[in-house]
């Protein structure tokens, strides 16, 4: 009800606060589940261009804004590594955010005529799938982001929503007037992972998370920080980093001469790239040097140096 309780036959089996004690200041657009490292439920909802990600209990993991608006979203493990991947379209391109907000690392699926995608994306193992404004239907290897033999096929008509079969490999897509059915394989099986709205015919909006055998044992991999994009020609930079615990992080920035030039703080989720974002708008053009702290929640610490380029 209105309220946020659940009943059966009229007996409250689980109270929850509503969702405004989380700051989500607009109608949610959407929600799907997956579930962590550690095999615990995790939530994502959808409200405009905010994303906010709780566990189980409904406390706030993280909550990221992205430029567009998403219609819908999915969740995928790209790299079938050990993280589970947001994916929605956002005009010309096709974004992956962890639950960070963090980028997917060198995922980036762009429409090559730049008109635009449109929908949801759809994965198998190997796969995503995407429509375009203009009708086309493309197929993208989730590794290298490069397109699949074959693709993309000409629907014809703006692509209002597709379906990727989990039986006989087909692709059914809808358009504002045509419904069509496209063979998709005729010999390896698909191995649908998010196939529709919703993920499947059940209306799960589930994505089975991952378990990690041999974690990355290492707490804070210098290999692992660094900024993107560098050299950096716009406002704004990303400074990337690994922690295998939840932690503290701590950003102090230098020039040349040793002089100081910002601080940045931050939480880190553990088990993950986490990203912090500095705004170099009222910055001069230089070389500049990071020094970035990691403390996690056991008590350790440590800390690595990263050079950043700023050319305006």
């Amino acid at each position: 009800g209105d309220s946020g309780n659940t009943f059966i036959s009229g007996n409250i089996i689980s109270s929850f606060p509503t969702l405004n004690s989380y700051a989500i200041d607009n109608q949610i657009v959407d929600i799907a589940q997956t579930t962590d490292r550690h095999e615990k439920e995790v939530s994502v909802l959808l409200s405009d261009n905010k994303f906010s990600v709780m566990d189980a209990h409904l406390n706030l993991i993280s909550q990221f804004s992205v430029p567009q608006s998403p219609e819908s979203f999915s969740l995928d493990n790209i790299f079938c590594d050990d993280v589970n991947y947001i994916l929605f379209t956002n005009g010309n391109e096709i974004e992956g955010r962890n639950i960070t907000g963090a980028y997917a690392e060198n995922f980036l699926i762009r429409d090559p005529k730049g008109i635009g995608f449109r929908g949801l994306p759809l994965t198998t193992f190997d796969e995503l799938f995407a429509g375009t404004s203009d009708g086309r239907i493309f197929a993208f290897n989730k590794k290298n982001g490069k397109v699949v033999d074959g693709f993309p096929i000409s629907f014809g008509e703006p692509i209002s929503t597709m379906m990727l079969t989990r039986h006989n490999n087909q692709c059914i897509v809808v358009g504002e007037k045509t419904f069509a059915v496209y063979q998709v394989s005729e010999y390896s099986i698909l191995n649908v992972s998010w196939g529709e709205e919703n993920s499947n015919l059940r209306n799960s909006s589930f994505n089975g998370g991952w378990t990690v055998d041999n974690p990355n044992p290492e707490f804070f991999p210098k290999t692992k920080a660094y900024n993107w994009p560098n050299p950096v020609y716009d406002g704004q930079t990303f400074i990337r980093y690994y922690v295998s615990e939840d932690s503290k992080i701590n950003i102090k920035i230098f020039d040349l001469a040793g002089d100081f030039v910002a601080e940045l703080n931050n939480t880190a989720i553990g088990g993950m790239d986490n990203e912090t974002t500095w705004n170099v708008n009222n910055i001069q053009s230089g070389v500049y040097f990071a020094r970035v702290e990691a403390t996690g929640n056991s008590g350790k610490s440590e800390s690595t140096i990263i050079k950043i380029a700023i050319v305006k």
